[in-house]
């Protein structure tokens, strides 16, 4: 299979899952989160706009629960067909801004859902670009920032690496994402280093990925 350079993603808008995943933490963890995002300002973690915010994922037809979007999900399936699982191919972005736009139109809520482009290296200057994150291109989207800073599932950094954190993360912008793909590359290099960090299972696993708006504004 021939490798994937870019692609139209379904993701959840940041700040409803950022406040659920702060209100669902339990102490201390809630304590040492809240004093983590201090150490983070003027930079806030609910603008985050890259690819670990619950991206709509293609499902087969026989699905039968109502909350599981099924009409929407199973045209994704009909779009994209099935795909053997690679690191290179993400079968979870459609091949074109009409087609993404046409699975939203689908959804109960379609307001609910931003249409983005993702494209990895080699990259270009866009001015529609929100900036670029770092994780897995395909499987289950993990993002280095995502978990390191905005919402910490599982592989967040102790209390004592906070401030390390912060200061690696000082370049990030509006979005909460870096502006450059050097400047993501430098944090990648600062988190392969951190010993609670989760590991590549292959060497470049942890994919620099541009992302980028589709509509007006932000």
């Amino acid at each position: 299979m021939s490798s994937q350079r870019s692609g139209f993603a379904l993701l959840r808008y940041p700040a409803p899952l950022v406040d659920a995943f702060a209100a669902t933490l339990p102490e201390p963890n809630r304590s040492y989160y809240s004093e983590f995002r201090k150490l983070l300002r003027p930079h806030d973690p609910r603008c985050y706009r890259g690819i670990s915010r619950e991206p709509l994922t293609p499902v087969d037809s026989e699905y039968h629960d109502p909350e599981f979007e099924v009409p929407a999900r199973a045209h994704f399936r009909q779009i994209v067909g099935q795909h053997e699982p690679s690191m290179y191919f993400s079968e979870d972005l459609l091949p074109t801004l009409a087609l993404a736009e046409k699975v939203r139109s689908l959804l109960s809520d379609p307001t609910a859902y931003e249409t983005v482009e993702l494209r990895c290296s080699p990259f270009r200057p866009d001015r529609r670009a929100f900036g670029y994150d770092i994780g897995y291109w395909s499987g289950d989207h993990f993002s280095l920032i995502c978990d390191s800073a905005v919402m910490p599932h599982w592989h967040g950094p102790d209390p004592t690496s906070f401030p390390a954190v912060a200061a690696a993360l000082r370049w990030v912008n509006e979005f909460f994402l870096f502006p450059t793909a050097t400047t993501a590359e430098q944090y990648a290099e600062f988190y392969r280093g951190q010993p609670w960090a989760e590991t590549e299972f292959e060497p470049g696993e942890f994919c620099v990925i541009q992302v980028m708006r589709t509509g007006p504004g932000t």
